[in-house]
């Protein structure tokens, strides 16, 4: 059983879960080119983000959200400093 609830602890990124966050809804931070939840979301530690701007839309604003590198998804920056940055698609191929 999966249970979702909101949680604003910092310390759920220090354990051993996955987290996901979301960083913009309903188009209202594209629309006012608004970063802070988005800012919010990718200093939360969450190894995946939920938006709908993966890449801006310029009848709005250069609004996006995108981990440092373009990669999809990140080991948690909190426990894996060894790993930030790498882009886990491309480890896991190699592997």
């Amino acid at each position: 059983m999966i249970q979702w609830r909101i949680c604003t602890d910092s310390r759920v990124s220090e354990s051993r879960i996955l987290v996901r966050t979301r960083a913009d809804s309903d188009t209202a931070e594209a629309r006012a080119n608004d970063t802070r939840s988005r800012d919010q979301a990718l200093a939360s530690g969450a190894q995946f983000i939920s938006t709908d701007y993966p890449e801006p839309n310029r009848l709005f604003s250069p609004y996006c959200v995108r981990f440092e590198g373009a990669i999809v998804a990140r080991m948690n920056p909190v426990n894996e400093v060894a790993l930030q940055g790498v882009d886990l698609e491309k480890r896991q191929s190699n592997l």
